[in-house]
């Protein structure tokens, strides 16, 4: 009986890692691209088994400390707003300023990036979880698909 235990213990720590698994790798690539004044890509699996691709480029690099606090301060901000846990998408709009959608409408966030160097860009799409993007009918929106530039 104490291996079925020691069985079930180890399966849900095993799963909660890997459900933890996309986030912290979306985490530590954004804060990468932060550092390096890099593009990233981060994927944020949907309810729905789609999946939202966000392409986020900041306007400079920033040391290391610097790129942690901003993300530190863009999360708080979120959570503010009652969005413990946000997309890569809420993210990078909180990071670079921009709009994202609420229960109640959409809330303008101003950014906590420096406004200098080039504009930071966040670009949003929604794909199919087996990489192909969706289609939609001609003239209809595809929810979720956005893009945002800011200027300094």
């Amino acid at each position: 009986m104490p291996w079925r235990i020691a069985l079930a213990v180890f399966c849900a720590l095993h799963l909660r890692g890997a459900l933890a698994q996309p986030v912290d790798a979306n985490l530590r690539n954004l804060l990468a691209a932060l550092s390096a004044g890099t593009e990233v890509v981060m994927v944020t699996p949907l309810a729905n088994g789609l999946l939202e691709v966000t392409r986020f480029r900041p306007p400079l690099a920033l040391p290391e400390p610097q790129a942690e606090a901003a993300v530190a301060v863009a999360r708080e901000q979120l959570r503010m707003l009652d969005i413990p846990n946000p997309s890569a998408d809420q993210l990078a709009r909180a990071l670079a300023g921009g709009t994202i959608e609420l229960r109640d409408g959409p809330a303008k966030l101003p950014g906590v990036l420096p406004t200098t160097g080039l504009p930071a860009t966040v670009t949003s799409g929604i794909v199919l979880a087996n990489g192909m993007p969706l289609v939609a009918a001609p003239g209809a929106a595809v929810a979720g698909a956005s893009s945002a530039r800011r200027s300094p």
